[in-house]
Order: C-alpha cells, then sequence, then structure tokens
C-alpha cells in the first residue's frame, strides 16, 4: 500500500493488532512512505516558527518518530538536540535518516507519559502524536513537559479544529474514533490511537490550569491542513 515502497496490507493488519509500540517497530521501515508522517510543509513551518526570535540553546523533539522535525533543527539549535519516542526501531529510522549531521543529536526510548527531565530545556516541539494518549496521559504528558522546560520555555506544536459536526470529515474521524474504542474493548494489547481526543479550543483548560500561557496561530498552513493551528505554550517563570 501507499506505492512500492509502503506497507502492504497485511503489515497495516499486524499493526493494528499490536500494542502502539510493538505497532510501529513493524511499520518503521515504511513509515516515511505513509500518509501517516508528518508533511514536509508542516515540520519546516513548525520549526521555524518554534526558533524564530526566541533564543533557543536545548531542544526536546517529543515523539520525534524518523526525525522530520529534529532534521529541521540540525544546526540551528546551539546546545544539547534531543529526541524521544517509545519505539526503538523508529527511533532507529530517525538516526538514519540524520545521517552523519545527526551525530550529536541524542535519541532516547521513553515514554511521552514518564518524562524525567528537570528544568532542561528551552524548547520542546511535538508533532502528530496526540492522538496516542488518552485524556489520563494527555494530563501526564502536560505536566512532564512543563517540569522539562525551563521558565520561560516554550512547547510548539500542530493540533487542528474539529470539523463542521456532521460533515463528512467529521464522520470520518468519529467513525475511526468509534472502532478504535471497539477494538481496544476486544482485543489487547490496546493500540490507543483517537484523533478526536486532543483539538483546539477543547485543550485550552488542559495547559493553563498547569501554568502555560498560549498563543495560536491559525491559517498557517496550506488549504490541505485548513483547521491545522500552530500552538506555543510558554511556561510560566
Amino acid at each position: 500500500m501507499y506505492g512500492p515502497h509502503g506497507p502492504r496490507f497485511l503489515d497495516l493488519a499486524r499493526q493494528a493488532l499490536s500494542s502502539v509500540e510493538g505497532g510501529y517497530d513493524l511499520l518503521a521501515p515504511t513509515f516515511d512512505h505513509t500518509p501517516f508522517r508528518t508533511p514536509e510543509a508542516v515540520a519546516t513551518r513548525l520549526v521555524d516558527e518554534a526558533l524564530r526570535g526566541h533564543p533557543v540553546r536545548d531542544a526536546l523533539d517529543l515523539c520525534c518518530g524518523t526525525g522530520a522535525l529534529l532534521e529541521g533543527m540540525l544546526g540551528r539549535v546551539e546546545g544539547h538536540l534531543e529526541g524521544v519516542d517509545l519505539s526503538r526501531a523508529m527511533l532507529a529510522q530517525c538516526r538514519r535518516r540524520l545521517g552523519d549531521a545527526g551525530r550529536s543529536v541524542a535519541l532516547t526510548h521513553g515514554d511521552a507519559t514518564r518524562l524525567e527531565y528537570r528544568e532542561q530545556f528551552d524548547l520542546v516541539v511535538s508533532a502528530g502524536a496526540f492522538g496516542h494518549f488518552t485524556t489520563v496521559d494527555q494530563e501526564a504528558v502536560v505536566d512532564g513537559v512543563f517540569r522539562a522546560l525551563r521558565p520561560g520555555g516554550r512547547f510548539v506544536f500542530v493540533t487542528a479544529r474539529p470539523a463542521p459536526l456532521g460533515s463528512a470529515a467529521w464522520c470520518r474521524v468519529a467513525a475511526f474514533d468509534a472502532a478504535m474504542r471497539l477494538r481496544n474493548l476486544v482485543w489487547s494489547p490496546r493500540f490507543v490511537m483517537y484523533y478526536a481526543s486532543f483539538r483546539w479550543p477543547s485543550i485550552v483548560k488542559l495547559f493553563t490550569r498547569r501554568g502555560f500561557s498560549l498563543r495560536v496561530r491559525e491559517g498557517a498552513f496550506s488549504d490541505a491542513w485548513a483547521r491545522a493551528v500552530l500552538v506555543s505554550a510558554q511556561r510560566s517563570r
């Protein structure tokens, strides 16, 4: 599927019956040939926004996958650059993607809901990962990012407004979420992928009650990503 270099249907079926970590371990070799990867235009805009006008010495890519955001930050972050991901196979693909230029980048196998960093970064970025966290997990992720940032540091990420209620796009997302929740009721291990669970502006309280101030840019992307919003969440000092 998705061209000669993409995964086969049976590969996707095996992934769907795995855990999140196991599924991405299986998908890693072909991930960059699927529509699940962050488009280059989105990655570029996110990184440019994150680095514009703010001094950044140390940065973390949360759920870095195969390294689209890390690649954009190479040579633009003065100090420590790190990526963390739940899948070892995705980290291996990331290392290959970055090549020799990325030898100084630290790649860490870890769970985004159990971050152990303490005021180590000026910037945390993330794209395309929020559907993998339940409502409870989302709070753990935001808490972990807050602790990982230095006072005044920022968490820059992409999310989206929900499609209009009853529209074709809304129905697709609702049907997919319902199918995944049914799958997780009848099959173990769970594969959490709930695309409707982390949308703007419903996430505002999640951040403000933790001590972030928010700035959002809408219309930052092309028509294909018209509902996408670019959020910069700054940790209070």
